[in-house]
């Protein structure tokens, strides 16, 4: 599968669909993708169009692709589409669906949190087990193996996996992107993959001085399209 036919597939798919993020970037300051990225980003406008959405992910499952898909409650956040091999594609597509609200059109955004505050917790649960004895510690270490395994079964074997990320809220930190609707009135097109036409303000609007390559990047502080909100206010949006 060539990139062309990912152009061809999204255009017959029916929905509206761009380049977005690192991939934007790459593309228009580059004339192509970065080279450390090994995803395309793609922003979709779902609303409406959840039937589409799902016509196109099973054409992708039939042509070799995995699906993950992210879940808030009822409503699909996100989907990543991973080929089976490097044969079938060369990079993971990675899509994010927006819906309106307001002034803007958004994605919410999950983010573990502080993983020193995650080893403290595992460190507290071995102090625990400790005190009730080796053999707990062994039993401990053998459920989470085998849980282990069945996740990574699950990961390799199925076609579609779906992770509602509701249920595991208190390991998150929530974000929620957001695009300026005056950007989605018009688009253009770049190598074939379909664009704002008022990019270079929209990635201004991201990344502020995008024309020079930063030396580090931390998307949840430098990226502006990307706010940080909470579990309510998600809640209220999607439910």
């Amino acid at each position: 599968m060539l990139e062309k036919d990912l152009q061809s597939l999204l255009e017959q798919s029916g929905v509206c669909w761009f380049l977005d993020s690192g991939s934007l970037l790459g593309m228009i300051r580059e004339g192509a993708f970065l080279k450390h990225d090994h995803d395309i980003d793609i922003g979709i406008l779902s609303e409406g169009k959840e039937d589409q959405i799902d016509k196109f992910i099973a054409v992708m499952i039939s042509k070799g692709f995995r699906a993950v898909k992210f879940f808030w409650g009822k409503v699909l956040y996100k989907c990543k589409l991973i080929p089976e091999s490097s044969q079938i594609f060369p990079y993971i597509i990675d899509m994010q669906f927006y819906h309106a609200s307001g002034s803007d059109f958004i994605c919410p955004q999950l983010v573990f949190r502080d993983q020193l505050t995650a080893f403290q917790r595992i460190k507290l649960r071995w102090i625990r087990l400790r005190k009730s004895g080796a053999e707990g510690i062994e039993s401990r270490k053998k459920s989470f193996k085998d849980s282990f395994k069945r996740v990574l079964r699950k990961i390799v074997t199925r076609k579609t996996i779906e992770i509602q990320y509701k249920k595991y809220s208190k390991m998150f930190d929530f974000y929620m992107w957001y695009i300026p609707k005056d950007y989605t009135d018009k688009f253009t097109n770049i190598n074939g993959y379909q664009v704002f036409k008022d990019n270079e303000n929209y990635l201004a609007y991201r990344y502020g001085d995008w024309k020079t390559p930063a030396k580090k990047w931390d998307f949840t502080k430098d990226d502006t399209g990307l706010k940080m909100t909470s579990y309510n206010y998600i809640c209220d949006l999607y439910e």
